[in-house]
């Protein structure tokens, strides 16, 4: 007896991350054949050695195109004149991928520089249902530029903007260009695209609920909590960056207190309610981020419910107790334990540390521990990069 087209779809579903199998599954039978072609055509990777068989396939099987809902766009070695195709008919192929919501490009012009040489391409890149933008190694011609193209797209919810050029006179945004953005998530390279990210940072962004940087120093903490304070931001994520103390806060512990360690002004975490950090040393940066929980006043009523540190830490042989810095472990416990709000207190830490590290934690961490809301989590279970 054969079994139900739902039963044979959901055998399909399971096999969504292994492409031979689906594509052993799309050859092999009728009846597998649509769904099997579905799901390997959930995302495409397009560049210029395959845009045309792309094209082809999309025209001659409408289904195959409806069926993509992530697009990644790679132009190439970037030249002057290069703006992906300068043909008409990778626009055609797009006006057909009705069902896209995440769109990947890396290595391209963009904005007006697409828009003066391609202005079809521009208009079905701008047409596209999009939920979400990654974009690395793209060219705009100005600050303005990118604004422009981000508040032109109404369904934009999340934005990723890794390593972005522009002219060396950026456009200043006005309060109007960023009126239209209704961005909830925002992701920025800080040490990549720093002129430009500031400029995106400047602009109203009231739906903004998430947003994660990488990249940043002591320089970009204003501008962070320019954000914080103007933005409804829920959940703060700080990827590898170049926060840290003196050598005299960390070794000599002479400076001030505060959330750089008497280094500029101190992280204003009070009204986030997440807060996920990655920590690449147990000197400098730790102690920077010991300052900035620190840093937090009682009486401010923070809200912050759970902290997050991912520990890129690896070692080959097996490290004494001081290694692991134990004293401010401690300290750490000591500012976090004073705020109510808490309700979680994640490490992520590399496997083979794990044994040991869960010994500090639980000699130095005794508030967290009593209040039952300290984790340690293997690495190797939770990605500790987004």
């Amino acid at each position: 007896m054969a079994l139900p087209q739902e039963i044979l779809d959901n055998i399909v579903d399971e096999l969504s991350d292994d492409a031979c199998s689906l594509t052993i599954c799309s050859a092999s039978s009728r009846l597998l054949h649509y769904r099997a072609v579905t799901q390997l055509f959930t995302d495409v990777s397009l560049h210029p050695a395959n845009y045309k068989a792309f094209i082809d396939l999309a025209v001659t099987s409408p289904y195959i195109a409806k069926s993509v809902q992530t697009l990644r766009l790679n132009g190439g070695p970037l030249k002057r004149d290069q703006y992906f195709t300068t043909d008409t008919d990778l626009p055609l192929a797009l006006q057909k991928l009705v069902n896209v919501r995440n769109l990947h490009v890396r290595s391209a012009f963009l904005g007006q520089f697409l828009a003066l040489r391609n202005p079809l391409l521009h208009r079905s890149l701008l047409a596209l249902p999009l939920s979400s933008i990654h974009l690395d190694e793209v060219y705009f011609n100005d600050s303005g530029d990118l604004l422009e193209m981000v508040s032109l797209i109404s369904s934009l919810r999340r934005l990723h903007v890794g390593a972005v050029v522009s002219t060396p006179t950026p456009t200043p945004a006005t309060p109007g260009e960023g009126e239209a953005v209704g961005l909830t998530e925002l992701c920025v390279d800080m040490g990549t695209s720093g002129s430009i990210v500031h400029t995106l940072l400047s602009i109203p962004l009231g739906n903004l609920e998430t947003l994660e940087v990488n990249g940043c120093s002591a320089y970009d903490i204003a501008t962070i909590n320019g954000v914080l304070a103007r933005c409804p931001v829920k959940t703060l994520i700080v990827g590898k960056s170049h926060l840290c103390t003196s050598f005299q806060r960390t070794f000599w512990m002479r400076d001030g207190g505060g959330g750089g360690g008497g280094q500029g002004p101190g992280l204003d975490i009070c009204r986030l309610r997440n807060l996920e950090v990655t920590v690449r040393d147990l000197y400098t940066q730790l102690q920077w981020w010991v300052d900035a929980l620190r840093g937090v006043k009682v009486e401010d009523h923070p809200q912050l419910e759970a902290v997050t540190i991912n520990l890129e830490i690896t070692s080959k042989t097996v490290q004494p107790r001081s290694w692991f810095q134990p004293a401010r472990w401690r300290a750490l416990d000591e500012a976090v334990s004073r705020l109510d709000s808490l309700r979680r207190f994640i490490v992520r830490v590399n496997p083979g540390l794990l044994e040991a590290f869960s010994a500090i934690i639980g000699d130095e961490c005794g508030g967290m521990i009593g209040r039952g809301i300290v984790d340690i989590i293997p690495q190797d279970v939770i990605s500790c990069q987004r």
